[in-house]
């Protein structure tokens, strides 16, 4: 449990050097942090609404998965996986903790392990996948933020490093014997070096294990990938209208670009390198939204949005996964 309490504080204190900075750079104060309740009580409810939808949207992505590799995943084993991939994928470095968290509360609630694994893993990948093709659409539309040289460098260096994390396992699995020859002579050649034999090996075997884990996802009929493609993008839709329905509500009056910049700022917050965006994601408001809202309406933007998505899922996680158990059997699978 200790390293569960320094994840947290980690977390809380690259979240709290980010917002010191976006606070600072762009004159927001304390008062500045009520402004979520001083919105007409309309947008209130909406946002209350898309907050629920977005465990809702999760949950049937769960579903799906699991209907693709032929297996019935209960509702409450989806609401059990939600929470604690959500929690444990904010406050660990590049959401080591999410898939492992989702297996053991799938597992828990009788989904078969080896299963569960499958499920945790080929949604994680795959939704993280159209995240980013969504975040590519947005910049080649012209939709996208106008970014400074060094925020664009760290988006483009992570969004580019994980897209080709994703692009070799997925299209492996669309041709999967061809993909695992060609993995097989990758590692040969990587052994053939003079140094670095383990750790070819293990990249390697990461490498195969996702290609045949993904390619299982196909056989579960043609309309289970569009099933899954549309809850990705259901539950994306509604990160994304979280932040733009705060984005108008602060005065931003085109929302296309609303749309487009709050989906490249999703991606970003996706790729950071720190746990769950913290830090960087709070201090780069003005980056994004600058060029539709002042710097100050920017940071207050990112800050609620913050609050709405990626803090409420701590908190929510924390007060659940206390209740209903399973943080040490997810902290101990991981050490495993």
């Amino acid at each position: 449990m200790k390293r569960l309490a320094l994840f947290i504080a980690l977390f809380i204190v690259l979240a709290g050097a980010g917002i010191w900075y976006g606070v600072r750079s762009s004159g927001v104060t304390f008062d500045d942090v009520g402004a979520l309740w001083r919105l007409p009580v309309a947008t209130l409810v909406a946002l209350g609404v898309l907050c629920v939808l977005f465990y809702v949207a999760d949950m049937f992505r769960y579903r799906f998965v699991g209907r693709a590799v032929g297996v019935h995943v209960p509702w409450r084993a989806t609401l059990d996986a939600t929470i604690a991939n959500f929690f444990f994928s904010w406050i660990t470095p590049g959401a080591a903790l999410g898939a492992p968290a989702a297996i053991v509360m799938l597992g828990r609630r009788g989904v078969p392990w080896d299963a569960a694994a499958l499920i945790a893993f080929g949604k994680s990948l795959t939704g993280t996948a159209v995240l980013i093709l969504l975040a590519f659409v947005v910049m080649a539309l012209g939709l996208g933020p106008e970014l400074d040289g060094g925020t664009l460098a760290v988006f483009t260096t992570g969004i580019g490093f994980v897209a080709a994390m994703l692009l070799v396992p997925i299209v492996g699995a669309i041709w999967p014997a061809a993909s695992l020859r060609l993995i097989a002579r990758l590692e040969a050649w990587l052994l053939r070096r003079k140094r670095g034999h383990k750790l070819s090996v293990r990249f390697c075997a990461g490498l195969r294990s996702a290609v045949e884990r993904l390619a299982k996802l196909r056989t579960g009929g043609k309309l289970t990938p569009m099933l899954i493609l549309l809850a990705h993008l259901a539950n994306l839709g509604v990160l994304v209208a979280i932040a733009t329905l705060l984005a108008h509500s602060f005065g931003a009056a085109s929302i296309p670009h609303a749309i487009g910049i709050s989906t490249v700022y999703a991606a970003f917050t996706y790729v950071a390198p720190t746990p769950g965006g913290a830090g960087i994601s709070e201090a780069v408001g003005p980056a994004f939204y600058g060029s539709i809202l002042s710097a100050h309406d920017a940071v207050v933007v990112v800050l609620l949005f913050r609050a709405l998505t990626f803090y409420l899922h701590i908190v929510v996680g924390t007060i659940y996964l206390g209740i209903v158990g399973g943080t040490r059997q997810i902290l101990e699978r991981r050490k495993a």
